[in-house]
């Protein structure tokens, strides 16, 4: 028997085909990533095949269309850090030179 797959989400990069993929698995739907060869051999093809598709069987539509629903929203992707925090994160990180001479310290 054979499933017609539907397409329940279309993005412009493969990582984010990849999440919303890897969670309808977790929710136990089985997805597909289709049409990312195409982009990664030219992007200027996104548009023309309409984007790379997370497809589902057409039984699990709708229920795949809520699980990655977090994942279609406008700026689901992006993560506004402001200066204050990439200030803090890197001094928690320490300096380069610090962690040159930490290595130094354990090789002794």
């Amino acid at each position: 028997m054979s499933t017609q797959l539907v397409t329940v989400a279309t993005f412009d990069l493969p990582h984010k085909a990849d999440l919303a993929k890897a969670a309808l698995e977790e929710a136990g739907i089985r997805a597909e990533v289709n049409d990312r060869e195409v982009v990664a051999m030219d992007w200027l093809l996104l548009n023309a095949v309409g984007g790379i598709k997370v497809q589902v069987a057409e039984e699990d539509a709708e229920q795949a269309a809520t699980v990655i629903e977090p994942f279609t929203r406008p700026g689901a992707f992006e993560q506004v850090v402001s200066d204050e925090e990439l200030e803090r994160q890197a001094l928690e990180a320490g300096s380069p030179d610090e962690a040159d001479e930490d290595h130094h310290d354990q090789s002794r």
